[in-house]
């Protein structure tokens, strides 16, 4: 049984300071891990969660990054333009479905599967 002083692992005993070292490593790299998932989220423009779900890689985050950044510019200039509310509410649908089909046409098929039950969980929303 190990003892308040000092831990046993694999019938050895470890000293409190390299324990202690172990948990702050192991603490640190999850912490990490977290974070790159946070900025992977963040810079292709989607919620946290979503990133996880989908378990983007490098050039899917940058793709999604382009396809963000492309949306986001033709909604500001349709926005612009001198048309009724209702024009630009139907041309922002347009540039949704546009949107959705290019990131949909990036995502392998199990990614395929998790984006479009996200869409219909957001519709149900």
């Amino acid at each position: 049984m190990a003892t308040p002083e000092k831990l046993i692992f694999q019938n050895k005993l470890i000293e409190p300071s390299i324990a202690l070292f172990i948990i702050v490593v192991i603490s640190g790299y999850i912490v990490a891990q977290v974070y790159i998932e946070y900025y992977r989220a963040f810079s292709a423009g989607l919620a946290f969660e979503e990133t996880i779900l989908l378990k983007l890689g490098n050039e899917q985050t940058k793709k999604m990054r382009e396809i963000n950044a492309e949306f986001f510019k033709e909604v500001e200039q349709a926005f612009y333009e001198d048309i009724s509310e209702q024009e630009f509410q139907s041309e922002l649908r347009l540039l949704i479905l546009r949107r959705n089909e290019k990131i949909n046409d990036m995502l392998n098929h199990r990614q395929r599967t998790v984006w479009e039950e996200m869409q219909k969980n957001k519709r149900l929303h």
